[in-house]
């Protein structure tokens, strides 16, 4: 396995991958490319010969949907999480349940929803009393223990190399607890920490109907004494076993009702619809605003604009959306929705 992450054309792909995003503009990565050749190699061999020591990180705040703080890793270290990946995720991917569905080729929010909505049909014909079980870790990526991880890791690798570069990359976090958020191995260590809860749903609990999309756990049984019961055996695994919270706050068990539905996942889903969520509708409201005042005082421009709306509607577009977005539009002076796309009006900047 080490010899796959450390081999030249696995780091030369790495490389490339990080070429194709924004990030290749900035100086750290301009300076690489410089003299990629003689850089990559040196990088390359730094870890197969075990002295690669990761870098500090980046650090800054965003606030979309809520606040979070992202750790950013420096150029060189984004090059060698991309190896590391790309190797892992073979080995790890068909080792998940078929209903992870964060970060994993071939999956993504969109699939999770559907399924959701299909397993909400399927329970409302084969249960007498279909329950929802609703679970939500609290405060996911910065509350995973360094410890549990490494244990997890060392149940399936037996690679030693291996598993001392992944140590160099859980311990190079900022906090004793918890992984950086802007990290690709993050994301891969998730759904392996993750991983053990699915099984336990699965395999020990036996529960049918069961989506989880990063640390958004969601389940359909027979009976709201089978849910509390379902519901009470996750929090006891997440607190004795991977040492993670479900709060109360962030945890329901409810009824099935088919005009009520669920909201999860961004959206407000039923057996029969997927729509936005409330506040779905009211952050696309306040952006469209915004953009609307940023292109009329010069500070935004068209080109930004709707990479930024299409981007974002590329998303929400599973949702029933279009009537309201272009009602929407109707409050703005320069912005339309007309098939399926944002416009910017050509006199945006003409009426200034």
């Amino acid at each position: 396995m080490f010899q796959r992450i450390v081999s030249e054309a696995n780091f030369y792909a790495a490389y490339r991958k990080t070429q194709t995003a924004s990030p290749k503009f900035k100086a750290a990565a301009i300076r690489f490319a410089a003299n990629e050749t003689e850089n990559l190699e040196i990088l390359r061999r730094e870890v197969a010969s075990g002295n690669y020591t990761p870098e500090d990180y980046e650090e800054f705040v965003v606030f979309e949907p809520k606040e979070r703080v992202i750790y950013a890793p420096r150029y060189r270290d984004k090059i060698v999480q991309h190896a590391i990946n790309e190797t892992l995720r073979d080995f790890y991917e068909p080792k998940f349940i078929f209903d992870s569905y964060a970060c994993i080729r071939n999956k993504g929010n969109h699939k999770a929803v559907k399924q959701v909505q299909r397993y909400m049909r399927n329970a409302s014909r084969r249960y007498d009393e279909p329950w929802i079980i609703k679970a939500d870790v609290q405060k996911f990526f910065y509350s995973i223990n360094h410890d549990v991880v490494k244990g997890i890791i060392r149940k399936k690798i037996n690679c030693t190399k291996t598993v001392a570069l992944l140590d160099k990359i859980i311990d190079s976090s900022p906090n004793d607890i918890g992984l950086p958020l802007g990290n690709l191995t993050s994301q891969l260590l998730a759904n392996v920490l993750m991983n053990e809860i699915d099984q336990h749903i699965k395999r020990r609990l036996g529960v049918r109907y069961y989506v989880r999309y990063a640390d958004d756990l969601i389940m359909i049984v027979d009976g709201k004494a089978n849910a509390g019961d379902v519901l009470a055996a996750i929090r006891a695994f997440g607190r004795d076993v991977i040492r993670l919270t479900f709060p109360d706050r962030k945890c329901f068990i409810r009824p099935l009702r088919p005009q009520q539905g669920l909201e999860a996942l961004g959206y407000r889903i039923t057996p029969a619809r997927i729509t936005l969520t409330s506040k779905a509708k009211s952050r696309i409201i306040k952006r469209l605003g915004a953009f609307d005042r940023l292109l009329h005082a010069f500070r935004l421009t068209p080109a930004e604009a709707l990479q930024s709306l299409n981007s974002w509607y590329s998303y929400a577009q599973l949702a029933e959306c279009e009537r309201f977005i272009a009602h929407a539009c109707q409050r703005t002076r320069y912005i339309d929705f007309i098939n399926q796309r944002f416009h910017v009006r050509p006199l945006c900047y003409a009426t200034i």
